[in-house]
């Protein structure tokens, strides 16, 4: 009896050494898999391809490289001509010819109800639509055709990297721009306002409160940036404050000494070297004369977005003294005739310039009016010449009949042009034409098109020529497009098929 009770120990300990065996075995095969499955990850990156490095700054690689993952989570860059390599961080940026490729993960902040990580390799090829990231903590990424700031003392295109310290003040780097705000900054596209400091990001009336995404060591609160002292004159002094913000009269941060800047950031000139903003130094407790000019630099468009029958413009308008007395933009045809004049609200950032042609050239010219001496004087601070867009149309052979001698072909219809451009119900004619070698045949389609029920295609038909023989190229050529009376000419809309 005792012996076998020996003999069940001994099983029980193998069975337990043997299920241990296996699990290490199971975890072990686990990370050789990921392992090589990481090896295998590559990505080929052309020689003039900006990367941000690990200080985020820019660099321009000069030779044609691969981006690799490590096993632990990082990037790292190998050249292929000098076999150096350069280890990166989890998150690469990586920038040429308009078009941003990410690497790692990222969080994409669409709206409050909506935040998509992405991950391995992300591709935006359209910059010109905002997007939003954020990366880690106290780091996030802009995409934009257009990033200004809310004061417009800072100007980026394409896309920004913030990142910020634990006292609220931000790096901001791409390719041309490498600066360090030291106030509080709002970055500003034509979909979203991006607060730095308070890490807030507002979409319309929605904000959305990043910290709560990942969470944040960020120490900033607003009242930081009062702080308290004597400085004046030159912005020198011995006042101290318990927070890291810049104050009016001196910076707040312990026992350092104070200074005040009343640029918004500090900005590199023209060699690049940084520089203080001092020429915008503003003596905040004099408001100025209400009949001097008030300085356009700080109100300007951000971003104008044709569609086939509006305008859509983005805008800052910065008047903290009221001394503008109205700010519109009028809109003028290619004769220079003016179509309208729309308002734009102070406390709005965008405006809807509709009841527009579609494929027509205006002439946008942003206005502001002041009193000086006692007269209306107006302003343009920008202008911008900007092409609706036209409806796109393509042709599709449906059938050819040698016994009724007739081939019958389709014009697909751009569905959400269509719908845009038309309001109710609107004839739609288009002349075509066939050409079998010298004979040309002319023909028509005619359909009314409902808003909202657009057709996929409209149908036509041509008798085909009675000399037309075997081995002949036809060609079914779309000349023009009347909707509702407006006509567009086309050249390079046509079907080519060999009669069989």
């Amino acid at each position: 009896m005792k012996l076998r009770k020996y003999d069940l120990r001994n099983k029980r300990s193998f069975l337990i050494v043997g299920i241990i065996a296996i699990i290490l075995i199971v975890i072990f095969s686990f990370f050789i898999y990921k392992f090589i499955k990481i090896g295998k990850v590559e990505y080929k990156l052309d020689s003039g391809t900006v990367i941000m490095d690990n200080n985020n700054d820019s660099m321009v690689l000069k030779e044609n490289a691969t981006l690799k993952m490590k096993w632990t989570g990082n990037y790292y860059l190998k050249y292929n001509n000098s076999k150096k390599e350069e280890v990166l961080s989890p998150n690469v940026i990586s920038y040429e010819d308009g078009k941003i490729h990410l690497y790692g993960k990222f969080f994409e902040v669409k709206n409050k109800d909506d935040i998509v990580i992405t991950k391995d390799e992300t591709k935006i090829d359209n910059i010109s639509t905002p997007r939003f990231y954020k990366i880690e903590d106290r780091k996030y990424l802009l995409v934009s055709g257009s990033i200004i700031s809310s004061d417009s003392q800072i100007s980026a295109d394409d896309y920004l990297l913030v990142e910020l310290d634990k006292s609220g003040n931000a790096k901001l780097t791409n390719n041309k721009v490498n600066l360090k705000t030291i106030s509080k900054t709002t970055l500003v596209t034509s979909t979203y306002e991006f607060d730095i400091n308070n890490e807030l990001l507002k979409f319309g009336d929605d904000t959305i409160d990043l910290k709560k995404i990942i969470g944040t060591s960020n120490q900033y609160k607003e009242d930081d940036s009062k702080g308290s002292g004597d400085g004046s004159g030159d912005g020198t002094g011995d006042g101290t404050g318990d927070g890291d913000g810049t104050g009016g009269g001196g910076a707040g941060g312990g026992n350092e000494t104070g200074q005040t800047n009343t640029g918004n950031v500090v900005t590199p000139d023209s060699k690049g070297e940084v520089v203080n903003n001092n020429e915008n130094k503003t003596d905040t407790n004099t408001k100025p004369d209400d009949t001097k000019k008030p300085q356009a630099t700080v109100t300007s468009v951000v971003g104008v977005t044709p569609s086939y029958n509006y305008i859509n413009a983005n805008y800052v308008i910065y008047d903290p003294y009221n001394n503008y007395t109205s700010t519109f933009v009028e809109v003028r045809n290619s004769s220079g005739a003016l179509i309208k004049k729309v308002n734009m609200a102070k406390n709005s950032n965008s405006v809807m310039l509709d009841n527009l042609d579609y494929n027509s050239t205006y002439t946008l010219l942003f206005k502001y009016s002041y009193t000086e001496n006692g007269e209306e004087k107006y302003n343009t601070y920008y202008e911008e010449t900007v092409n609706t867009k036209s409806p796109k149309y393509y042709i599709t052979l449906n059938k050819v009949s040698n016994i009724s001698k007739t081939v019958s072909y389709n014009v697909n219809l751009d569905n959400s042009a269509f719908n845009e451009i038309i309001n109710g119900t609107a004839p739609v004619t288009i002349n075509a034409t066939l050409r079998v070698g010298d004979t040309v045949i002319y023909g028509n389609i005619s359909k009314e098109v409902t808003e909202g029920k657009v057709p996929k295609f409209l149908s036509g038909t041509f008798a085909l020529p009675d000399n037309i023989n075997t081995g002949d190229v036809v060609t079914i050529k779309v000349n023009s497009v009347n909707i509702n009376g407006k006509t567009i000419n086309y050249d390079d809309i046509e079907y080519r098929f060999i009669n069989r």
